[in-house]
C-alpha cells in the first residue's frame, strides 16, 4: 500500500447467489472482499438455489467471465438464449440485477472515488423491482383470466385473450412482452 492510499475491504452478507456473484465480480476487478455466510460451506454448497436463469442472468455471467457457472444452470438454450417461462419467479433475476449494480457501483467508489452509482444504487434497484413486480402481476393476472370462465366471468376471460393475442400478433406489443420474459426490459 502506498504511503496515504486507503485499503478498503468490502463485507458482503451472505453466500447465496447474490452475494457469491457480488464477491466473484469484485475480486476479478481487483476489489478486496470477505463474504460473511452463518452456515457451515458444506450447508450452502449443498441447498437449493434460485431457480432458472433469464437472457439478463445468462449475459451476466458471460460477461464478467463466470460462464463456467452456466454448465450447472437447469435451463434449455434457445436460439443462442435461455428460455424463461414468463410467470417464473423473478427472483434470481432480480438478485442478479443487484448484485451487478452494487458492482459497478463498488468499481466506480474503489477505481474512481466516484460515488454516484452507489447513492443511486437502491433507487435503481427499486424501479427496477417495481418494473417486474407490474409485470409479474399482469402476466399472472392475464393467464388465470384466459382460462376458466369462472374466475373472473366470460367477458374478461375473452378480453384477456385478446389481449394475450396482441402479445404475438402486434410487433411493439411483442417487443416488450419479450424483453420482460427474457428479463432484459
Amino acid at each position: 500500500m502506498v504511503d496515504g492510499e486507503v485499503h478498503r475491504t468490502v463485507v458482503i452478507v451472505g453466500a447465496g447467489v447474490a452475494g457469491l456473484a457480488v464477491g466473484t465480480m469484485l475480486r476479478r476487478n481487483g476489489i478486496d472482499c470477505i463474504i460473511l455466510e452463518r452456515r457451515r460451506r458444506e450447508h450452502v454448497e449443498a441447498r437449493q438455489r434460485a431457480g432458472t436463469l433469464d437472457a439478463r442472468g445468462v449475459r451476466l455471467f458471460r460477461e464478467w467471465g463466470l460462464a463456467e457457472v452456466l454448465d450447472a444452470v437447469p435451463a434449455p438454450e434457445i436460439r443462442g438464449g435461455f428460455y424463461m417461462p414468463p410467470m417464473s419467479a423473478k427472483g434470481i433475476h432480480l438478485a442478479l440485477f443487484a448484485a451487478e449494480t452494487f458492482a459497478r457501483a463498488m468499481i466506480a467508489q474503489v477505481r474512481d472515488d466516484d460515488p454516484r452509482l452507489l447513492d443511486a444504487y437502491s433507487d435503481t434497484c427499486l424501479r427496477h423491482v417495481w418494473n417486474y413486480q407490474a409485470f409479474a402481476t399482469w402476466i399472472t393476472d392475464l393467464m388465470h383470466d384466459t382460462g376458466d370462465p369462472s374466475y373472473r366471468g366470460e367477458f374478461r376471460k375473452q378480453q384477456a385473450r385478446a389481449e394475450l393475442r396482441r402479445q404475438f400478433e402486434s410487433e411493439a406489443s411483442n417487443r416488450v412482452f419479450s424483453e420482460f420474459t427474457a428479463g432484459i426490459a
